[in-house]
């Protein structure tokens, strides 16, 4: 506890002393153009400006931004971008504290201080006031002046030095919140990457899984941008949202990032959220990549050996020694709730990241606990309710369940009413479709292990979908046959995909991802694609060959064991 104390101190000692640092390179700037200003040109100016220069506070804009309105500040900063509108031209201006973007009016739709270019380093004059209409604050500039080139490359210097260090006292505070040196170096580079990503004014592109832990890593990782972008003082980055039915990253959505962007990946950064490590994901990634696009991965399932170097970025639990039980969502969660102060923490992203690890059937020390005291909060019913409810308005509204919709709904406390109006209507659905599959299911059995074949093609509903249903049938039937002693496997066909999951023991061992990779695709020609964890996962194949595969699945079945017989 004594040493986070010191390294606290000793952050904020360094903070103080970077912004010092800013002051003198302000006040010395400053003073020099100041020198630099003819005695007739300050003479013809003093009539005008006197009372306005007498008023005008040296300061750095953070403190402009956190400061009186009704004052007027002066400050050194660099030219981010100049926007000329029909009103006022807009000038967005940085320094080692922060960002600001201030108005300059010298009439409808004239170009403002024509001379000031972006990546100029000036000397303005801010005016803050309060803006009635918007309520909140806004800045005027009254005077704006460029420095000379010795003056700029001094500030400029100083300003990259300091927007480094600051960037590495952020990720120095994050990384001290994980334990493991290995999980430490993957959370910092990948936070680097998104940090320079931003810096560099990509737009993002997130891409994420249309399931539970994917809509909830969206709506996470969504504020951990803004996180980050607060704590930097920078301007959040334009962000896209797209949902992907598919639990891999193929040429299509490549094709389709690409016309997106128009073409020119270098001002992009695709992110993926629970998908894009697998095997599968490499081909179309390293497209992206040779046509200049960055690429950033958050995701639980087993990764590729070839995605750390295909990728600019990836956190993936099997690659600090973990495994799946991390969901996507409680990594991010990890990370923003070490990254905020504590008056930034909102009680939603707990509640949230909670779900991803009851949807995704997440075990181990850490989720046990963490539930625990979420079941605690708001209870065992109304977490259970909220996972479906929620799971059911991803599904139905199939990528038109806007974020900033379910934010509100989780901030304001309407959720639980929506909860209790929709859950009887939502729980019906998943009776009568998991009845309907039942009245279908085949069980193939021996003395160790029973396997289900469930053909859904005709009898599929909109809710809830395949992967849901087969997920809730397989429960049932561990139910019933565990208490036999015997491990369980369902196989569920829904047109070109065969959802697969797998229970513990002696059905793991034979029907593993493995057994599809190595056993079903010598019969499969083209090979097949895959996605999914190593006991829960989804293959594609031709219904054609879906007679195949479950020949294939009884030949196993009875290499496996003796005894077989069937259940009707």
């Amino acid at each position: 506890m004594e040493g986070k104390q010191e390294k606290g101190k000793d952050r904020e000692n360094r903070s103080i002393s970077a912004e010092t640092k800013v002051k003198e390179v302000v006040g010395e700037c400053a003073e020099n153009l100041e020198k630099k200003e003819s005695a007739e040109s300050r003479e013809e100016r003093k009539e005008t400006s006197q009372s306005s220069a007498s008023s005008e506070i040296q300061a750095i804009i953070k403190e402009i931004v956190e400061g009186e309105e009704g004052k007027t500040y002066r400050v050194v900063a660099r030219v981010v971008s100049v926007k000329k509108t029909r009103g006022p031209t807009l000038f967005r201006l940085e320094d080692t504290s922060g960002e600001l973007t201030a108005a300059a009016f010298q009439g409808k739709g004239v170009r403002a201080f024509p001379d000031i270019k972006d990546g100029n380093v000036v000397v303005a004059a801010i005016m803050k006031s309060y803006d009635r209409t918007r309520g909140s604050s806004s800045f005027f500039l009254t005077s704006m002046e460029k420095l000379n080139e010795e003056q700029a490359i001094s500030f400029l210097e100083e300003l990259e030095k300091n927007k480094k260090s600051h960037k590495d006292r952020l990720l120095e505070r994050v990384a001290e919140n994980f334990e493991g040196k290995k999980k430490r170096e993957f959370i910092t580079s990948f936070l680097s990457a998104l940090i320079d990503t931003t810096a560099e004014g990509r737009s993002l592109i997130i891409r994420y899984h249309n399931d539970i832990d994917g809509f909830v890593s969206a709506l996470l990782f969504r504020e951990l941008v803004f996180m980050l972008s607060s704590h930097l003082q920078k301007r959040p980055p334009v962000m896209k949202f797209y949902p992907m039915r598919r639990p891999w990253y193929d040429l299509e959505d490549a094709l389709q990032d690409i016309q997106c962007s128009k073409g020119d990946l270098t001002s992009f950064c695709l992110v993926l959220l629970d998908n894009g490590s697998t095997e599968d994901d490499v081909k179309a990634l390293t497209v992206l990549k040779g046509l200049g696009s960055r690429v950033l991965i958050v995701d639980h399932h087993p990764p590729s050996e070839k995605i750390s170097e295909v990728v600019d970025g990836v956190l993936n639990p099997y690659l600090w020694g973990s495994d799946k039980n991390e969901t996507t969502a409680y990594i991010i969660y990890s990370m923003l709730d070490s990254l905020a102060k504590a008056k930034e923490r909102e009680e939603w992203w707990s509640l949230v990241a909670s779900l991803s690890l009851i949807a995704d059937k997440s075990k181990g020390e850490i989720s046990e606990s963490f539930l625990a005291h979420m079941r605690e909060k708001v209870g065992e019913d109304n977490l259970e309710k909220l996972r479906w409810v929620l799971d059911y308005m991803i599904t139905v509204m199939s990528g038109r369940l806007d974020l900033d919709f379910v934010k509100e709904l989780l901030t304001s406390g309407k959720v639980w009413k929506i909860v209790n109006v929709l859950y009887p209507a939502v729980k019906e659905l998943i009776e009568t479709r998991i009845e309907e599959m039942e009245s279908r299911l085949n069980i193939i059995e021996n003395e160790r292990i029973a396997v289900g074949i469930v053909d859904v093609r005709s009898s599929i509903r909109f809710y809830p979908p395949a992967g849901r249903s087969t997920g809730v049938l397989f429960e049932r039937m561990r139910e019933r046959f565990e208490k036999e002693g015997k491990s369980v496997a369902l196989f569920c066909f829904a047109g070109d995909s065969i959802i697969v999951r797998v229970g513990e023991g002696e059905a793991m061992k034979l029907f593993s991802k493995e057994f599809m990779d190595e056993t079903i695709r010598k019969c499969i020609d083209p090979a097949a694609s895959a996605g999914g964890h190593d006991v829960a996962y989804t293959i594609k194949v031709e219904e054609p060959l879906h007679y195949r595969v479950k020949e294939e699945i009884r030949k196993a079945l009875l290499n496996g064991g003796k005894n077989e017989k069937e259940r009707e």
